[in-house]
């Protein structure tokens, strides 16, 4: 039935394996090894923001980190949601969201704990599964958070590519290029990934895994201890 839960473990399935399917442009890019690990591994699927169907990718669940990518994608969204708390509290619902929201799950992550990227050096997460911060940064980033509420022992990452060190913008696996206005924020974003988020995912004895067309913000995939397909 649908309606609005909070996410913690036993909200959703518990699955071996689950991919994080990023906005990048290697999503395109890998497709076709993306969807044989579908087909072997048989993975629950989080993708970021988009509805990915147009190349193949059926998601189980879709993370969208921010009110104007809620508002540019809901309609063409037909997985189950998962929202950050803070996105809760900042939404104007419209028609079509509040008519999507009515066939569908959409879960709350989160909690009103205030987290900064400066400031915070881990993610906690409570015995229930629950987390506590109210906002989990950009979407393919969120994405990785919530997807351990599956208790995986394996996840796939694809089109996590950008930010980039002395990078002023970035593309997607559309080609669309977004430029960045605030170089400090692309600090923040490179230093919580390798900081903080790598770290959570390797904390609950989850196996990260990619392709090497991924660019993963420039890090070297070795030193972070990312196993290679």
């Amino acid at each position: 039935m649908a309606g609005t839960k909070q996410l913690k473990y036993g909200a959703i399935p518990q699955n071996d394996y689950v991919l994080i399917v990023g906005a990048g442009p290697s999503t395109k890019t890998c497709l076709d090894k993306v969807k044989m690990c579908i087909k072997k591994y048989r993975p629950l699927i989080f993708a970021a923001n988009y509805n990915f169907e147009s190349e193949g990718i059926y998601s189980n669940y879709t993370y969208i980190t921010d009110p104007d990518k809620f508002v540019e994608n809901i309609h063409t969204i037909n997985s189950d949601l998962i929202i950050p708390f803070k996105l809760k509290y900042m939404l104007n619902y419209n028609k079509q969201s509040k008519k999507y929201c009515s066939l569908h799950n959409v879960f709350i992550a989160g909690d009103s704990t205030k987290f900064d990227y400066l400031t915070n050096n881990e993610i906690k997460i409570k015995k229930d599964g629950s987390i506590k911060m109210n906002f989990f940064g950009i979407a393919g980033f969120g994405a990785m958070t919530v997807a351990t509420v599956a208790k995986p022992k394996h996840m796939l990452i694809v089109g996590i590519d950008d930010p980039k060190k002395n990078k002023d913008h970035k593309f997607t696996y559309q080609g669309k290029r977004t430029d960045y206005l605030k170089p400090e924020k692309c600090t923040k974003v490179i230093n919580y990934f390798e900081q903080i988020l790598i770290p959570l995912i390797k904390s609950k004895n989850i196996n990260i895994e990619t392709f090497k067309e991924v660019s993963l913000l420039g890090f070297s995939k070795k030193r972070l201890g990312i196993k290679i397909l």
